[in-house]
């Protein structure tokens, strides 16, 4: 192999490793929140799909200012870059995003990249984000069909409760205020058990895993009578109740199909993108080698 061709072995590499990892796992439902218009003077909300935006409903709830918006990640918080654009949530009560049967699957994966941020303003209420929901049975947002899964609380010290699915009481020591975590939550309503990551995950259970380390499994998902197994779950509710003032971030909010544990893919449009920018290095490869 000479040495002028190591590059362009390298750009097939990556579009290979690329193309492999694009199609390994399937995104039933995402929002990165790059896809919105951001003016930094003029915060503003996600949009829902009849605007635009991803969502089929958006509440900002009642609080004062913007409590939720799309915001430039302007201290690369999520390492990602400062342009890239990211959920804000502060001082939030009642404010809600819905995705009312945009998907279907018995098998899913909810993840997010969450910073928690200490609420300034708690209005007398609790410091709590409790409606981190699926939804199954008929797939509507009703209290029968759904499961909370992820709910971290701030409590009077500014210490994290986790609260996951499964676990009543607080969960102590899986959050730390400020810092950028990672989340997942498997959950199986198949008929049978599946095995994923070195781990069995019971038909009916879920399993939450935060930063790639699996804290409650085989959580039992059903609320209600109307969650039967085998079932599909088909919608997500993320928000607080009118009792509740939350504040963080979040990027990178997906459903996949399947399990899928660690870090995030991007969008197709993100995608598309990156095998533009490599196919372009390549055509710039074989001109330069013309040219000598």
């Amino acid at each position: 192999m000479t040495p002028n061709h190591k590059p362009l072995i390298a750009l097939v590499a990556a579009g290979v490793l690329l193309g492999s990892v694009a199609g390994a796992q399937s995104v039933l439902f995402q929002d990165s929140f790059n896809s919105y218009s951001v003016d930094p003077l003029n915060p503003a909300p996600p949009t829902t799909i009849a605007e635009g935006g991803k969502w089929t409903d958006v509440i900002t709830g009642a609080s004062p200012g913007t409590p939720v918006a799309v915001v430039l990640d302007s201290d690369n918080a999520f390492g990602r870059g400062t342009t890239n654009q990211i959920l804000r949530i502060q001082n939030a009560v009642n404010f809600g995003l819905v995705a009312d049967r945009l998907f279907s699957s018995q098998v899913v994966t909810f993840s997010f990249d969450l910073i928690m941020d200490p609420v300034t303003d708690p209005q007398d209420l609790t410091q709590f984000i409790n409606t981190n929901q699926l939804f199954a049975g008929d797939g509507t947002i009703a209290n029968a069909n759904r499961a909370h899964l992820v709910s971290p609380r701030i409590n009077e010290s500014e210490q994290v409760d986790g609260r996951f699915h499964g676990i009543s009481s607080s969960s102590d020591g899986y959050f730390t205020v400020g810092q950028l975590h990672r989340v997942d939550v498997v959950v199986n309503l198949s008929d049978s058990e599946i095995s994923y990551n070195g781990v069995t995950l019971a038909s009916g259970g879920v399993d939450s895993w935060v930063d790639e380390n699996l804290i409650h499994a085989n959580a039992v998902f059903a609320r209600g009578a109307n969650v039967v197994v085998p079932g599909d779950i088909q919608s997500l509710r993320m928000g607080t109740f009118s009792n509740n003032v939350f504040s963080g971030r979040f990027d990178g909010v997906t459903i996949f199909d399947g399990a899928h544990i660690g870090a995030p893919i991007p969008e197709p449009k993100t995608y598309a993108a990156i095998m533009a920018g490599l196919a372009l290095a390549v055509v710039v490869f074989l001109r330069r080698r013309r040219i000598r």
